[in-house]
């Protein structure tokens, strides 16, 4: 039966009734961006990718320097070249169920259980079971922003790049840079980039390819033009559609207008009767003789297959405001009933008009303001997810997709029929941000959404997600935990954590919402996780992310508004970083042992003292007679820094209490915001802090660590140990710096990576960084000129450096080659994507680093990936060279007794200890002199990962065993 979340009667064809959302069905699994901040919504996005890919000679987004940059790397063959020197071949972590923003499905025409869906920045998958399992089309990869996609009859398959919605020259600005149409003929296995000739009119015939070509050069592919240029020709192909008047012949709208290719003469027919520059919605009726189009925001029909157009825009008609979005759509039942959706240049509803009489006259179906009952949301983003489709078998029935899913229609009252933070089980779930709605034969909806794929078996009654196997989450940051785990911030699907438990590896637990940021994962306790979402909030879990809780005091929540309705106003990214130290002789915190034995203790004793960082605790030595009851206080070396960045006039804390739960830390203020939003926070192995702000300024503040409360640490304290916040320099250095990475051996040692387009130098090094006035080298080298995003310097060789880019990963050992600095290709299995996070595990395997020396990478839409070559070894750990393996454990995974067993008798004495994976010793034994084996029993250990050590004599070996 159907499930409706609006009820009503209708009042009339041209009356609408709107009925309250039911409380029903409300548990919150999602917790979209207007309810956080009815401000803020996808523009947080489009100003951030703003920020960074932005051409900083004109302060906006170029598609022409895209366009050089990758034309750049082809001509060198990078994307074809493996073996970087770093040798990194990426392998996918996750996550498998999640999805990202998809703009464009497309149902085989000879098969409806293949399926094809197009990720904004992710590139193009397909699927042979009706989405149940999606797999890469890895044979597209030249360029991953799809925008659109059609099937003619014929099985060609046509993928649109860019949108206008969201690509330089649309509303979003956003720069993910299509570069024109492409074509497969053998059904989506390979693809050829499509190159046609532009005709000036309707009329011209007889003329030559390549004559047509020298007449008018708009070809599809994009040539390089002046920077100045911010719309390069076929940079978003927003809308297809096959012309089922004429087989061979597909209707296209792009930033050139409105058009129609012919692939058997490869012609392309702009038509000059509709006057606009950018089109963007093009849809035909069955028999391809009533089409609808919008260019420059402007409706026109045509009725006789394109012959003719005529604009519908004015009293009777469709009315669209200046700089409107509207989406059309034609009954294929009946042509008669068409729709339109119209939103306001401000992304508000304007209105929905019906026509039951083939477009002479129009009724108004959904009014605009009316808040209450606006698809699009408070934050007003109806030219960011706009979509409207006629339902099968019923052209008084239309779906509406804006934030949330909607009916209207000129034979149905509007409804609200699906929920955006609904439990995804409960059949009525579908993810916020809709942007396309497409049938197969068989009457089946897909969804395309910002959370991937939904659909609908029932014309819209209950729903579905299909995402498995389809990973192109945008995140924005990643984490790792000490036993390998992952964690992402991601654009419109939160914060997800990967840790194995899942139906698959791959699978991510959801465990924050809204749009997620920074993270990251304590490597002395990986249960203990930070998360984060817009406008400042930042969220700490000891439960692996079971439960997260809020930890600002009161004097930080006062100056960032904590008690605003939706919460603090911090801007769109939310930033921070986690420095721990699990040996800090510096350390002035305390940790507290009581007696609670009926005994006196004596000096001399050995205690177990409770670090005040969760699950840690260590061994000391009495200094004094402890009767029962009685306490003394230890110096406790398990410390850590937690800085927060927020926005001009809030600046930079830190606190020294997030990893100790139960209590509110304090928060010390350590610099001022100078005038613009921080950006990016990073920590040297000595505790030097790195920041960086939207302004383009790079920052450090060297004595952090002697930084224990407000009076000596607050930058306003007139005793503070922070005397000042030094302004790093970094001559020649242009644009956003997006990235400090510092070698996790020297402090001094690091690299500082540039955003944005329009700059000619994005790496730089020095060796002298802890210094009044560092000094930098320029390490562009053969790099073309593109943002570069995230950068590391190798854990075991610091002259080897990896970066993320537009590009995907390229490193370097900066060998010469041609008198410049030698980049290589890393993106082996990992594609051109852009990959806004480079990290590698440097937490010692001895202290549960389990993947110490892995490298992790964070992509914005395919997910995170991970790199195994330069893991380190328990085989290179503490051993004779001459030894190749020492000691084996079995059985292994096991759940009562594991056996410790050496290749032959023991020589002397050996010390058996195993640890856990936060690095605490949890149980000792010993094999004796002319044995060879231990049976330990560990029935009483938690489930999870233990490191087995054996030492003694010549004998020095790790092994690594599960606890079932």
């Amino acid at each position: 039966m159907k499930r409706k979340l609006l009820s009503g009667a209708l009042l009339g064809v041209a009356a609408v009734a709107l009925i309250s959302l039911s409380e029903t069905n409300t548990e919150k699994v999602y917790q979209s961006r207007d309810v956080l901040s009815e401000q803020q919504g996808i523009k947080g996005a489009f100003d951030f990718y703003k920020a960074i890919k932005k051409d900083v000679r004109t302060g906006e987004i170029n598609p022409a320097a895209y366009t050089e940059a990758l034309n750049a790397l082809k001509k060198r063959q990078a994307f074809t070249k493996a073996g970087g020197a770093a040798g990194l071949i990426w392998e996918e972590v996750g996550p498998d169920n999640i999805g990202g923003r998809t703009r464009a499905v497309q149902v085989d025409v000879n098969d409806v259980n293949h399926v094809w869906a197009g990720s904004v920045a992710g590139g193009l998958f397909e699927s042979f079971n009706g989405g149940s399992e999606w797999e890469r089309v890895d044979g597209f990869n030249d360029n991953l922003v799809i925008g659109s996609m059609v099937q003619l009859s014929n099985g060609n398959l046509y993928v649109g790049t860019g949108s206008a919605f969201e690509s330089a020259g649309g509303s979003g600005g956003s720069a993910f840079v299509g570069n024109g149409l492409y074509v497969s003929k053998d059904g989506g296995a390979t693809f050829a980039h499509v190159e046609v000739a532009e005709q000036f009119d309707r009329q011209q015939s007889g003329t030559s390819f390549e004559d047509v070509k020298k007449a008018d050069d708009r070809i599809l592919r994009p040539t390089s033009s002046p920077f100045s240029n911010p719309n390069v020709l076929w940079s978003t192909v927003t809308e297809l559609a096959a012309n089922p008047a004429k087989d061979g012949e597909l209707w296209i709208a792009f930033n050139g207008g409105i058009a129609l290719y012919n692939e058997a003469n490869s012609r392309l027919t702009n038509i000059r009767a509709i006057n606009g520059s950018s089109g963007e919605e093009i849809v035909t009726s069955e028999d391809g003789q009533t089409i609808l189009a919008v260019s420059s925001s402007r409706p026109y029909r045509s009725q006789d297959g394109g012959e003719t157009w005529e604009l519908i825009n004015g009293s009777g008609q469709v009315v669209a405001p200046s700089g409107a979005r509207i989406e059309m759509a034609i009954s294929q039942d009946d042509k008669n009933f068409m729709y339109a959706c119209v939103a306001t240049q401000f992304g508000s509803m304007h209105n929905v008009y019906g026509s039951s009489d083939g477009g002479d006259n129009w009724l108004v179906v959904l009014p605009g303001g009316v808040p209450a009952y606006d698809p699009f949301g408070s934050n007003g983003q109806g030219n960011y997810d706009n979509i409207i489709s006629v339902v099968p078998g019923s052209p008084g029935e239309a779906i509406l997709g804006g934030v949330t899913l909607w009916k209207v229609g000129l034979q149905a009252q509007p409804e609200q029929i699906a929920a955006n933070f609904a439990p995804e089980q409960s059949g009525i779930y579908v993810h916020s941000d809709i942007h396309e709605l497409i049938w197969d034969k068989n009457d089946v909806l897909y969804i395309g959404t910002d959370g991937g794929i939904h659909k609908s078996f029932d014309l819209g009654g209950t729903f579905g997600s299909y995402n498995r196997g389809y990973n192109v989450t945008q995140y924005y940051d990643i984490a790792h935990s000490p036993e390998g785990f992952v964690m992402g911030g991601a654009q419109d699907n939160g914060t997800t954590f990967m840790n194995g438990k899942g139906i698959t590896k791959k699978s991510a637990a959801s465990i924050s919402g809204g749009d997620g940021f920074d993270c990251a994962i304590s490597q002395m306790n990986g249960n203990i996780l930070f998360s984060s979402v817009q406008q400042g909030v930042m969220q700490r879990s000891n439960d692996a992310g079971n439960s997260f809780e809020t930890f600002y005091d009161a004097d930080l929540c006062a100056l960032i508004n904590c008690s605003s309705p939706s919460g603090p106003n911090q801007g769109f990214y939310t930033t921070f970083n986690l420095y721990e130290n699990s040996f800090d002789e510096n350390s002035k915190d305390s940790a507290e042992f009581t007696n609670e034995s009926l005994d006196t203790l004596q000096i001399g004793d050995q205690v177990t003292v409770n670090s005040k960082t969760l699950g840690k605790t260590f061994t000391a030595t009495l200094p004094v007679v402890l009767l029962p009851g009685e306490s003394v206080l230890f110096q406790d070396k398990y410390t850590s820094i937690f800085a927060g960045g927020f926005n001009s006039n809030v600046g930079v804390f830190i606190t020294r209490g997030a990893l100790q739960f139960g209590t509110i830390p304090q928060w010390i203020k350590v610099a001022d915001g100078y005038g613009q939003a921080v950006h990016e926070i990073q920590f040297g192995p000595d505790g030097t802090l790195w920041f960086s702000t939207f302004g383009g300024r790079l920052y450090r503040i060297k004595n952090v660590t002697d930084v224990w409360d407000n009076e000596t640490g607050n930058i306003d304290s007139v005793n503070t140990r922070v005397t000042e916040v030094d302004i790093i320099s970094i001559p020649g250095g242009a644009g956003l710096v997006t990235d400090m990475a510092v070698d996790p051996n020297d402090p001094n040692h690091m690299v500082v990576t540039y955003g944005n387009y329009g700059v000619s130098n994005h790496v730089y090094e020095t060796f002298n960084a802890l210094d009044a006035t560092p000094s930098f080298d320029n390490l562009q080298g053969n790099l073309p000129a593109m943002p570069v995003y995230d950068a590391n310097i190798d854990l075991a060789n610091s002259d080897l450096i990896v970066i993320g880019t537009e590009f995907g990963v390229f490193s370097t050992t900066k060998e010469m080659v041609g008198g410049q600095i030698n980049w290589t290709y890393e993106s082996e299995n990992l594609g051109n994507v852009a990959v806004f996070d480079i990290e590698q595990q440097t937490w010692p395997y001895e202290e549960g680093g389990i993947d110490e020396g892995v490298y992790y990478a964070g992509t914005h839409a395919r997910g995170a990936w991970k790199a195994l070559q330069h893991r380190v070894s328990v085989m290179d750990l503490e051993k004779p060279a001459e030894k190749i393996r020492t000691i084996e454990a079995y059985p292994n995974p096991t759940v009562n007794n594991v056996i410790v067993k050496l290749n032959g008798n023991a020589k002397t004495d050996l010390a058996v200890a195993v640890y856990n994976t936060n690095g605490s010793l949890v149980q000792t034994s010993e094999i004796s002199k002319g044995t060879k084996s231990v049976s330990l029993d560990v029935s009483g250990l938690n489930s999870g990962n233990y490191i087995v050590t054996v030492k003694g004599g010549d004998t020095a070996d790790q092994i690594k065993f599960v606890k079932l």
